[in-house]
């Protein structure tokens, strides 16, 4: 088996993606937005794994004790330099930080560097939007996050797929 690139993040149920749909407006032509299926919130970045790193580093998730958290979606932003419509969680809540944390701590227990940046919560709805959409909406969507993947990322000409690798849920949930 080759490298995978990997991460963690919250992935929201199918009535979440679909409400947020309804209250974001959609693209340019131009640009590709992600299915549904596709929409999360990466937690921590890993990039490329080996084998034996996915199991080390699945095995380490599994050990956190976390508890659960929401992230109130309060607006739609356009990231000029990346071409992105995202919604954003402006505030991080503490157990969130921790969550992140911990998953920093898993990674480096692996032997997993990942992506140095911090934790930004955001969620990508469509790549390649060359111009801001319009007047960009206010959001106030919460998303429960009791549980977290290990994901792999697929990067195709059309676009990269997403494919759950494993899930912890909460220490409790609400």
């Amino acid at each position: 088996m080759s490298r995978v690139r990997a991460f963690f993040a919250a992935w929201p149920p199918p009535a979440w993606c679909h409400a947020l749909r309804l209250a974001v407006p959609s693209a340019s032509a131009t640009a590709r937005a992600l299915p549904d299926e596709d929409l999360h919130v990466t937690l921590r970045f890993l990039g490329g794994t080996e084998p034996g790193q996915l199991e080390a580093v699945g095995a380490a998730a599994a050990r956190l004790r976390w508890q659960p958290f929401v992230l109130r979606f309060a607006r739609v932003e356009w990231w000029r330099e990346a071409q992105v419509l995202a919604a954003v969680a402006p505030a991080i809540p503490p157990a969130a930080t921790e969550l992140v944390r911990g998953l920093g701590a898993a990674a480096r227990e692996a032997g997993i560097e990942g992506d140095p940046k911090p934790f930004h919560p955001h969620m990508t709805l469509a790549r390649r939007v060359r111009a801001a959409p319009g007047r960009m909406p206010e959001l106030t969507l919460d998303l429960s996050v009791q549980e977290f993947c290990l994901a792999a990322s697929d990067t195709r000409a059309a676009g990269a797929r997403y494919t759950v690798l494993q899930r912890w849920a909460a220490a409790r949930a609400f």
